[in-house]
């Protein structure tokens, strides 16, 4: 910031400071990003739920001639691109699936959404798959990626309909370590279907879906 103050630039420089993910430090039984070991020159990972040492990460945008504060919507990755538009003064395709944040930099309270979902960039492929996703490294999927349902109350742990799901009441279990899914089945349910209504949105293909149209409760 100070060398861009002494270029003269920072009056018309936006900045964005984030990080691809957290990072476990025990919790949950994990160091790490993710329980990974390396088999037969393979790098694999095992089921790895992504709970919110992963998640949560930081988001800090400095934009010139804007009021500092602060904001507490559920925002991600995917929201950055179209922000970054709006910001160089170009119009945000149709087709793009975040939303820019400039709303909230102005001081608005735009209409938001009340859930997001964070997955793994490896969550279709079906066990078995051998995959050289995101950075050409081939690994073996063992087991399905769960994505990660969060609302402001409740944090779903979800993969496919044969695979044990986690239900955390985040509000009162922000560590989440008491995975209540067999008390609150309904609030399983509901997220599971958030997350299904989604993932149709998208324009999931048929064949991702088919595996994640129910969810085990019991």
């Amino acid at each position: 910031m100070a060398r861009l103050e002494s270029l003269n630039l920072l009056d018309k420089t936006a900045i964005i400071f984030t990080s691809d993910h957290g990072f476990y430090f025990g919790e949950h039984g994990i160091i790490g990003k993710a329980l990974f070991e390396e088999r037969d020159g393979r790098n694999i990972m095992h089921r790895s739920p992504i709970y919110d040492e992963v998640a949560r990460i930081p988001l800090l945008i400095y934009v010139p001639d804007t009021k500092p504060g602060r904001c507490d919507a559920f925002t991600g990755f995917v929201d950055l691109m179209p922000t970054i538009l709006e910001l160089a003064g170009v119009e945000v395709p149709d087709f793009v699936q975040g939303k820019s944040l400039m709303p909230f930099l102005r001081g608005e309270r735009p209409q938001w959404r009340d859930f997001f979902v964070t997955s793994w960039a490896i969550v279709h492929e079906p066990k078995g798959t051998v995959t050289r996703a995101v950075d050409g490294t081939e690994r073996l999927v063992l087991s399905p990626r769960p994505s990660t349902i969060h609302t402001e109350e409740w944090t779903l742990i979800y993969s496919v309909a044969d695979d044990e799901a986690e239900l955390y009441h985040t509000a009162s279990d922000p560590k989440q370590e008491r995975n209540v899914i067999k008390q609150y089945p309904q609030v399983a349910q509901a997220l599971h279907a958030k997350f299904l209504r989604f993932l149709e949105e998208c324009g999931t293909r048929e064949e991702f879906l088919k595996p994640r149209r129910t969810i085990k409760v019991t």
